[in-house]
Order: C-alpha cells, then sequence, then structure tokens
C-alpha cells in the first residue's frame, strides 16, 4: 500500500506507475529497500559470458495475484517472443533482480541476459521495468527473446572528458540526451555508447558524429539534428 501521506493519497488516487527509468538513484533506492531485511544479495552468476537470472513459470495473472507475489518478495513478470510472439508468466526473486539492476544501473534494459525459466534457457533483454512511485520498489519487469534486428536505447557516457580544453578551465558538459536508440547487428551490445569529449571547446555542441557506435550496432533512424549534449559555464577568461 502507498503511505499515509499527503504524496502518497494523491497517488493513490490516481493510480500513477512510474514507467522505466534510467535515474540510478531511483534504482539503488529500491534496490537497498529490497535488502533491509535479507542482507545484501550478489549479482547474478554469470554463464557463458553472460549473467544468469532464474526465473519460474506461472499460471496466474491479474493485478490481485502480482500484489501477493510482491508481498511475498517476488517480482511479476512476463518474457515475450519465440514462436508467435509466445507470451510467458514468469517470476524472479526480488532479492536477486535488486541485486542486479543495482549493479547495471541505467544500462539495465540494454543487457543481454541468460534466462532460465523450468530448465530451459533463454537469451533475452530487460524491458519495461516499473518502479514504484513513492518508494521507488521494484513492481514488475519483462523479459524479451533477444533477436538480431530488435532496437534498443543504449545510455550515453562521456569519455576523454580530460581532453576538453574548456572542462580543464571549469566548464561542464550538459548533457541533452540520455540514451540512443539502436539496431542490433550483432551479438555484442555495449553498456552504454561513448561520447567523446576530446578536444571540445566551450558551447561545442556534441551530435552524432561524437558518438562511437560499434559494428554490431547501428543508430535507428538517424536524425541530423540529434545532440547528446553542450559543453557549457566558464571561468574568467574562457571563451
Amino acid at each position: 500500500d502507498y503511505p499515509l501521506t499527503m504524496i502518497g493519497l494523491v497517488h493513490r488516487l490516481s493510480g500513477r506507475v512510474r514507467p522505466r527509468t534510467t535515474l540510478v538513484s531511483s534504482i539503488r533506492q529500491s534496490s537497498r529497500a529490497a535488502s533491509a531485511e535479507a542482507g545484501e544479495p550478489e549479482a547474478a552468476p554469470v554463464q557463458g559470458g553472460r549473467a544468469l537470472l532464474v526465473a519460474e513459470e506461472r499460471s496466474v495473472d491479474g493485478s490481485r495475484h502480482s500484489r501477493r507475489l510482491r508481498q511475498s518478495r517476488w517480482v511479476p513478470s512476463v518474457m515475450y517472443g519465440g514462436d508467435g510472439n509466445k507470451r510467458t508468466l514468469i517470476q524472479l526473486s526480488l532479492k536477486e533482480l535488486s541485486a542486479e539492476i543495482r549493479a547495471k544501473g541505467s544500462s539495465f534494459e540494454n543487457t543481454r541476459y541468460t534466462l532460465e525459466v523450468g530448465g530451459q534457457q533463454h537469451e533475452v533483454v530487460p524491458r519495461q521495468l516499473q518502479l514504484h512511485p513513492v518508494t521507488d520498489e521494484i513492481l514488475s519487469v519483462n523479459f524479451m527473446k533477444f533477436k538480431l534486428g530488435m532496437k534498443l536505447d543504449i545510455p550515453l557516457r562521456t569519455v576523454n572528458d580530460e581532453l576538453s580544453p574548456a572542462i580543464r578551465r571549469g566548464a561542464f558538459y550538459l548533457a541533452i540526451s540520455k540514451t540512443l536508440r539502436c539496431k542490433v547487428l550483432g551479438d555484442n551490445v555495449p553498456p552504454f555508447l561513448q561520447v567523446d569529449l576530446d578536444g571540445a571547446p566551450n558551447k561545442s555542441v556534441l551530435r552524432l558524429e561524437h558518438i562511437h557506435v560499434p559494428e554490431s550496432l547501428q543508430v535507428h533512424n538517424p536524425d541530423p539534428n540529434f545532440v547528446a549534449g553542450t559543453i557549457v559555464g566558464k571561468r574568467i577568461g574562457l571563451k
């Protein structure tokens, strides 16, 4: 239930649910809440070069059943994909999932996992992570079976900040876009894409040509007006 506060009452009446988010602070708060009672969990084990998540199949759907699962420290989930875009109802341990989300941060939803369900293993990518609007508790997360050609939103991260003369003299990078949508062409999906600040002067506008995109990815519908971020701010004498 929502906390009995004014903001909690507003959320209760409106029925709002926070959609997937790239706010690492919210994800960390959710993870800390999940591990407060049961101790600090470890990130998912690695199998075949990819992190392994273990889920149990379930046969009952609906909001009432999902609420009971959360009360029992499980996260309701659905795995999509396969023959006829099959929909499989599953549930994952809140403790283990929280640890993995905390470990991956904003790259969680573009990380390729091995998901084990009923003894069978599937290559998947997380989708539609939902958090409670007040407590940041993990409400649900779905999975899509991995296939070449699928589209992912890859987080952007700056590199070579120290090689920007503007940043060395006190300016800073202001992110305009948090992610870049890409089409998957190969097996290796990076956790983030690099925005290169090497040589960037003050008031620079960082666009697609400043982003390192590996051969395993292709920018989906590239926009010539896309802006990753800008260099702003200055000290006295910086032009």
